[in-house]
Order: structure tokens, then sequence, then C-alpha cells
């Protein structure tokens, strides 16, 4: 075995002689640009007299390229400094080539891109943009083709696009994600044009979320004596107890009252408090709070529903117990038949 303090001068003194070689390659040449503009390159020539191996080369535009060189070319590894930024990675015929990083300010802007270059595009990696007011846009670029921009205020996330884009970087068809906060909204883009929109504290219609075994359902709708007001029976699974709500049409959202929610949670209710808190107008036209929950499982007749979204009264006073219209996207179809005064669920 080898003596490690042998290995680790052999390396030192390796390492210093490899540097002393380098930096005796002083050659100088004075290069002539375009419009009668002046250079000059300093470092290794070839029998030639053409820059080959490591030097410098000063630009007449005032940047600087230290690096490798092949047959009067740059090309190998090494770093461009110009007037805005600069860039450390492979070159080829003079062009970023490989792998490499550069930075660039623009305005108000500091560009940092990172990843493989292929004449002298970047074609896999990431773009970043910095701007003065502390937003950040991320660019994901595949095969030479962009798939994702992401946007940041202050290191928090705000906005993703991911899909297809047009040649100015908006998204032609694919997934706008939106995040505000606990709140996440979702939109679906078909050749630059909103198709579909949804939200995390919204009902929606995703067929995985209902089961049961009848293709649809038929759900009597329940009056009282000389009574205009009609009432739906909800079942929460884990507590095996039903509980009838009002079925309102002018509601928009799946309601739980203050009292019922208490009574809920007490039986053991699953659910997740999406830590969100949006105020509803009540009948009286007075504004409540409700916190925003998603109840792991519930049952409509036969049909066991997953994942609802319900509003909760965070006020002791509200007790009204409501099932609204947006409660309905949980499923494909609902008919509500006056004659028969039942609702028909198609999940």
């Amino acid at each position: 075995m080898k003596n490690p303090l042998f290995l680790l001068y052999f390396i030192l003194v390796f390492g210093v002689f490899g540097q002393n070689q380098i930096q005796q390659c002083s050659d100088t040449l004075n290069l002539d640009f375009e419009a009668g503009e002046k250079g000059m390159y300093v470092g290794c020539l070839n029998y030639e007299n053409k820059m080959d191996g490591v030097g410098t080369l000063y630009y007449p535009d005032k940047s600087v390229y230290s690096g490798e060189f092949k047959n009067n070319e740059v090309e190998g590894k090494g770093e461009l400094k110009f007037s805005n930024g600069s860039y450390t990675g492979s070159f080829l015929h003079g062009r970023y080539h490989g792998f490499g990083v550069e930075t660039r300010q623009i305005a108000n802007q500091m560009q940092t891109s990172r990843g493989m270059f292929l004449n002298g595009t970047l074609v896999d990696g990431q773009k970043e943009i910095h701007f003065d007011d502390n937003i950040k846009q991320n660019y994901s670029i595949v095969s030479g083709e962009l798939t994702k921009v992401e946007q940041y205020k202050n290191d928090e996330l705000l906005l993703i696009f991911e899909g297809d884009f047009y040649s100015n970087s908006v998204l032609k068809t694919g997934e706008k994600t939106e995040f505000d906060g606990n709140i996440i909204i979702t939109s679906m883009y078909k050749d630059g044009v909103e198709q579909e929109r949804r939200s995390n504290i919204e009902n929606n219609y995703m067929p995985d979320n209902v089961s049961g075994a009848p293709e649809y359902i038929e759900v009597s709708l329940e009056t009282e004596k000389n009574g205009d007001t009609k009432y739906i029976n909800v079942t929460f699974t884990q507590i095996n107890k039903q509980y009838r709500f009002v079925f309102d049409t002018g509601a928009e959202m799946f309601s739980i009252g203050y009292r019922l929610f208490q009574e809920l949670k007490e039986q053991g209710l699953v659910y997740e408090d999406l830590g969100v808190e949006v105020p509803t107008i009540g009948v009286r036209g007075e504004p409540t709070m409700n916190k925003i929950i998603n109840i792991n499982e519930l049952k409509i007749g036969d049909y066991t529903v997953y994942n609802t979204i319900a509003y909760v009264e965070t006020l002791e006073t509200a007790n009204a117990n409501l099932l609204g219209i947006q409660f309905l996207k949980k499923f494909k179809h609902v008919y509500w038949s006056l004659n028969d005064n039942k609702l028909i669920f198609y999940k």
C-alpha cells in the first residue's frame, strides 16, 4: 500500500508543476476583427502560430475569454466575461456547447441559464429570471422546448404553467396552477383559451370520488307537514349516523352548522382542515366566517362520496345545515324530479 503522505505530496507537486506549465504559455498575438477593430491573445500557440491550448482572448468590446483553444478557435472549457454578465462552461467553435452556466443582467432582470447548450442555445436545463420586486420566474427546457414556467414572489410559489407553449412563452395547451395561501386554483387551456377552472376549495366531478354499484340512484326529498322546505339525508360514514340537510337551490356550498360540526367531531368525523377561512352571507344578509374542510367519506343513498368540500360555520349561533348546488358537481349528472320530489344522481 502506498504511503498517503507520498500520494498527497505527489498531487501537490504535480498540480504546481501543471500550473507552472500553463503559466509558461505567454505567447502574444495581435488580432484583427471586423471593422478594423483590434484584439489580443495571450497564451499557448501551436506550431502554425495558432491559438491552441490554454490562453486568454481579449475582444475589442472589452469581453474576455479565458480557457481552452483548439486550432485557432475557442473550444473546450472556459469562461467568457462580457459587459453585462458571464458564461462558464463548454465551448465548440466559439459557441456555448455542452454544460454551462450563463448569467446576464438585462435592465431590471438578472437572468441565469444553467444546463446543456447546443450551438449557443440552452436545450436542456433551467433559466431563472430575477426581477427588482423580488419576483422570480423559472423556465424548464427539455429537448429544446419550453415545458414549464414557475413564478415566485419572495420565494413563495404563486403560479405554475405546464404544457405546450407559444414562441412568446405564453401557455398554449396545458395546465395553469395558481397558489393563494392554501387555496389552489387549476385551469386547463387549449389553443390559448381557458377550457376549465377548478379549485381545491370547491367540489368538482371526479369519477373515482363516487362509488356504488348502480349507474344511478334516486333519493327522495323530505318535507315537513305544511312546509315547503325540502330536506335530504346525508350519512357520515365513520359515524354511521344520518343527518338531514336543507336542499337549498339558492345556496352554493355544502354547509355544516356550528353545533352539528361539534357533534360530528366528537363522534370521530375524519376530515382535513384546509387552512382556509372565507366569509359567506347568511339569510339575513349578515356575513359570517366559514372554515373549509375536506370530508374523507360520506353517503348519499347507496353512493359513497369521497373528498367532499364543506363550509363549516365558526359562529356559535350559525347552525343552518345546507346542501347547495355546488355539492351536486361531485356527480356526473343530477336531475331533480319536481313531480316525484326526488333527486336522481348519476355517478
